[in-house]
């Protein structure tokens, strides 16, 4: 998802419509210096325990993804795939705020496909770390879904 409040326009406006609506497009989207990382499916673990499971969980690479970056500001549209350890790297791309879409299928190799779009940001003075996109199951109190992250632990 690349917004976090929905809006209408229209030509006009009801009683309780807002005259003005200011926002920053991209505002807290995580900001890294090139858009380079890698892809794991994420899944709980396979022991009798269920709260062990969801504690300790399984990161499978994903392979052979697509991904998309698309920068609405300049219109530039980059892909790559992504290789079989999970790992992807657009090369250098100019700073801004792109969209990241991934297409593929899940690293367990069932017929299941997926779909997501992610928002980051690219800036020459950001922390030099990698992307880390996980797919996560529903569970233990989360909806699941892709999420996009700077390796924190990288450096």
């Amino acid at each position: 998802m690349a917004g976090s409040e929905c809006f209408h326009i229209s030509l006009h406006a009801s009683k309780k419509a807002k005259k003005k609506f200011s926002f920053e497009w991209g505002e807290f989207a995580p900001e890294t210096r090139e858009a380079a990382g890698k892809l794991f499916d994420s899944e709980p673990g396979k022991t009798n325990d269920p709260l062990w499971n969801l504690t300790h969980r399984i990161e499978s690479p994903v392979r052979d993804a697509t991904l998309t970056l698309r920068s609405p500001g300049i219109g530039a549209v980059y892909s790559t795939t992504s290789d079989a350890t999970g790992h992807f790297v657009f090369g250098k791309i100019p700073n801004g705020i792109y969209v990241l879409h991934i297409e593929g299928r899940t690293a367990t190799g069932s017929q299941n496909s997926y779909s997501a779009d992610l928002l980051f940001r690219v800036s020459n003075s950001a922390k030099p770390k990698t992307l880390v996109l996980t797919q996560r199951k529903a569970g233990g109190g989360s909806c699941g879904g892709w999420s996009l992250e700077p390796d924190y632990a990288q450096n």
